[in-house]
């Protein structure tokens, strides 16, 4: 079957059952991507990256990359993404490394926060976030295909620039 025939459909898969397939509204611009594990809790301390499995994989044509980026209300919370490009051609479980900015632990949580709250010893300053809520969002980009040509460092520096090899700060812009 070819599966890439038509170039505009993405194929996603559950790894995990109880795993989100990925959706959007037509007018925005990111996939809804949730956590999904099968503890009661992941817990992130402050400061720190982890990787958060989401239980789909992916597929499309090689035309596109998917870019994982943050929601607007995670950012909110200190929640951050820490990488973020997902190639067509990656097959494995899509997992989001989430960096916790906050100076206390982020738990992401399969159960209700009074219940987790009950059931186990979590700091009282700790930020629960239920896998309920989608933790990023997934945004298709085309791959532009360039050729590649080595040239001289020389070479290069003959080419027309107005900044030059002047570096950070450079351009007076605060």
């Amino acid at each position: 079957m070819d599966y890439f025939k038509d170039d505009k459909t993405i194929y996603f898969a559950k790894i995990k059952e109880n795993a989100v397939i990925p959706t959007k509204e037509d007018e925005n611009a990111g996939y809804d991507i949730y956590a999904c594990f099968e503890e009661d809790y992941i817990e992130i301390p402050s400061h720190s990256t982890k990787l958060v499995p989401t239980g789909i994989a992916w597929a499309c044509s090689e035309k596109y990359y998917m870019q994982i980026e943050e929601r607007s209300s995670t950012g909110t919370k200190g929640i951050k993404k820490s990488a973020g490009v997902v190639d067509s051609g990656y097959r494995g479980e899509i997992k989001i490394a989430i960096l916790n900015t906050n100076n206390f632990s982020l738990i992401i949580s399969n159960i209700d926060e009074e219940k987790l709250r009950a059931k186990y010893v979590i700091n009282k300053d700790a930020l629960v976030y239920s896998t309920k809520k989608a933790i990023a969002q997934g945004i298709i980009h085309k791959v532009i295909k360039m050729k590649i040509k080595e040239i001289s460092i020389d070479e290069l520096k003959q080419i027309p620039s107005s900044r030059g090899d002047k570096g950070w700060g450079s351009t007076n812009k605060n």
